[in-house]
């Protein structure tokens, strides 16, 4: 009776769809990562701001959870919703105003891969992609967003001018720097926990669609390291996208850096940067754009994976850790990939506080690694060394000072929140509890794992 009452009360105010049947709800009932389960009670897809106000409202009138889902990347269990409503905040729709002025006003919903389209008819590019260009706006702002541009560009939220944030009472307010602006770094990087975000105003940059692209093969993620230390305080030109892939626990690695052209000639005339010149053996190619993920959530297979943040030291005794533990076991072999990113600290006087970059350490630069494995779904001992594996990776990172990505495979309890985010964790929760007394908004966000 009472699941009827709750599906009445959206549907009375609702402009997008409501699903409650069985087989549209299950889709809904599984993370990305193919390994987290729980069903909805209902499932909401909302084409407005209104339609998200109202079902913030409902959750709040009956007392029921509510989780934001974005294009359905996010593991760990964080997007799901048992027997409580789940918000699809994503839209084939184009809701996008680009301005004379560089900046973009877009709504949360839009995807990434929708925004560079629009934006690169009208010669204009997002700062930074990650590398699945079909999450949503909303759903990479409220973790981060990095990518190979991360070198140059640092995080999407560090081009965010404006937020419009719906709180968790259906209130919907605009943050920025200069209004609400504790609102505003909470809620970047904040794992929606104190609000939805509705649109966003960005900053752009001049597309450039062509990649001077060199790549620089390694034996060792030591010997890979050692070749892109440069990077942790290097000021003068530089390339602007980069990346390191190594082939699971074998260890080779591959280095990726590039920088973007409008036109072929200026790709050649134009110098190469003093530390990629004397980087040897170095293969160079035009490209078109960096690699991007598009593999489909596969349910044969449970995903597990998370990525860390340290500094050049950090990361250098992070190495020394992963190359032991695959050498003695304790990390299983890897079949999947560890990818590495250069990524630029924040610039904000005030970073926001969960931002994976918020550590301490030397150099302009910290660096993000990334474990990440697939386990056929049936092989529960395999899985359960992958959880085994990931709970020793997060355990090393803290005692490195470095910080977990909060999207991603982490199981984090009271003790070590506390020990990573300290007062602003504290603060967080008294955020919380004024604007969502009864912990009603992505209650799974934060704790994190199944």
């Amino acid at each position: 009776m009472r699941r009827s009452a709750i599906i009445d009360a959206l549907r009375s105010c609702m402009r997008g769809v409501v699903l409650d049947a069985q087989g549209d709800r299950e889709p809904f009932g599984y993370d990305y990562g193919a390994h987290c389960r729980a069903m909805p009670l209902v499932v909401v897809r909302p084409v407005s701001e209104q339609d998200v106000v109202h079902t913030l409202q409902v959750a709040r009138a009956y007392g029921v959870s509510v989780s934001v889902r974005g294009g359905g990347h996010a593991c760990g269990g964080q997007p799901l919703c048992r027997d409580g409503i789940v918000i699809v905040n994503a839209t084939d729709d184009e809701d996008i105003i680009v301005g004379d002025d560089s900046r973009v006003e877009v709504s949360a919903r839009t995807t990434w891969a929708a925004l560079e389209r629009v934006l690169n008819a009208h010669g204009r590019s997002t700062p930074v992609l990650t590398n699945n260009l079909q999450s949503t706006v909303g759903g990479t702002l409220a973790v981060g967003g990095f990518g190979p541009r991360s070198i140059t560009h640092g995080a999407q939220i560090d081009h965010v001018e404006r937020l419009r944030l719906i709180q968790p009472d259906g209130t919907a307010i605009w943050c920025s720097p200069a209004d609400e602006p504790e609102l505003f770094r909470f809620t970047l990087a904040g794992l929606g926990q104190i609000g939805v975000i509705e649109r966003v105003v960005m900053r752009t940059t001049p597309h450039r669609p062509l990649l001077r692209l060199q790549t620089n093969e390694y034996r060792s993620r030591a010997e890979a390291i050692d070749a892109i230390a440069w990077t942790a305080d290097w000021t003068e030109e530089s390339p602007d996208h980069f990346f390191v892939h190594v082939e699971g626990g074998a260890g080779h690695c591959t280095s990726n850096f590039a920088t973007a052209f409008e036109q072929r000639d200026d790709a050649i005339f134009t110098p190469v940067p003093t530390p990629l010149r004397a980087m040897q053996g170095a293969t160079v190619r035009m490209a078109r754009r960096p690699p991007v993920m598009s593999e489909a959530r596969d349910l044969r297979y449970r995903s597990f994976w998370s990525d860390y943040c340290f500094d050049l030291d950090g990361l250098r005794a992070f190495g020394r850790f992963v190359d032991a533990a695959y050498a003695d076991g304790r990390l299983p072999a890897n079949p999947s990939n560890d990818f590495l990113y250069c990524l630029r600290r924040p610039a904000a006087e005030a970073p926001c506080p969960f931002d994976i970059r918020s550590i301490g350490g030397s150099g302009r630069n910290v660096y993000g690694f990334g474990l990440h494995y697939r386990v056929e779904r049936d092989d529960e001992e395999r899985a359960a060394a992958c959880r085994s594996a990931l709970r020793m990776a997060l355990a090393t990172c803290v005692e490195l000072g470095g910080r977990p990505y909060l999207y991603g495979w982490n199981e984090l309890d009271e003790h070590t929140r506390r020990q990573l985010y300290g007062h602003d964790y504290d603060r967080l929760l008294e955020l919380r509890r004024r604007v969502d007394p009864n912990n009603l908004l992505n209650p799974n966000a934060l704790i994190g794992a199944c």
